[in-house]
């Protein structure tokens, strides 16, 4: 073998059967977090709903594809670092997420059915830290196309939040500390909500 042979060095194996399998991850996940954008947000599918994590699946969808390209090009030890590394950082997140979340505490939804039964109005009532808050959250029943609208939430150190009634099957009478606030509702959801009914941050649909 010649002094020029022995300098060259081999070339670095490639893993292109975990590049695939990231690719085909960052893919899905790619997808889920485009369902979770347009479906999943303040309205939508009652069942997108539960699976809609858009946050999560960008962050997986940036680990996959990470490791995908890396698997590509490099080694297959510097792959398995990089998405045991990334797992672990999304890992870590969450886990910080639910520690913050400690602070607050969650009471069972009250639900207020209309007179129809085409309607629920549910009642989330939470806490931020010291401060109560109640979701106001309405769904549609029709089967698979069930549909759902968060639209309005009331901020305990602004208003509390009295009483609920169903006005007529197209109505909701809210009481706060402010007055009672009427709703009407129509196929494209509920409107126009008075401002008491959205006093905490976010947006609503």
């Amino acid at each position: 073998m010649s002094f020029e042979d022995r300098l060259v060095r081999p070339a670095r194996p490639k893993s292109p059967g975990l590049a695939v399998f990231a690719g085909v991850v960052a893919g899905l996940a790619f997808l889920m977090m485009l369902v979770s954008v347009a479906l999943g947000g303040n309205s939508g599918l009652i069942a997108i709903r539960s699976v809609a994590h858009p946050v999560l699946f960008g962050l997986v969808f940036l680990l996959a594809a990470t490791t995908s390209v890396v698997a590509a090009v490099a080694e297959r030890r510097a792959a398995i670092i990089t998405a045991s590394a990334g797992g672990a950082a999304v890992a870590v997140l969450f886990a910080a997420a639910r520690i913050i979340d400690a602070g607050s505490y969650d009471e069972p939804d009250r639900p207020y059915q209309s007179p129809d039964g085409r309607y629920v109005l549910v009642v989330d009532h939470w806490s931020a830290m010291i401060d109560p808050m109640w979701d106001l959250v309405l769904e549609q029943k029709s089967g698979a196309t069930s549909r759902y609208w968060r639209f309005g939430c009331v901020n305990g150190d602004y208003d509390g939040l009295s009483s609920v009634r169903w006005v007529s099957n197209s109505e909701l009478a809210i009481t706060v500390d402010d007055g009672e606030k009427r709703v009407k509702i129509s196929a494209a959801g509920p409107g126009p909500v008075d401002p008491a009914l959205r006093s905490c941050r976010g947006s609503y649909s």
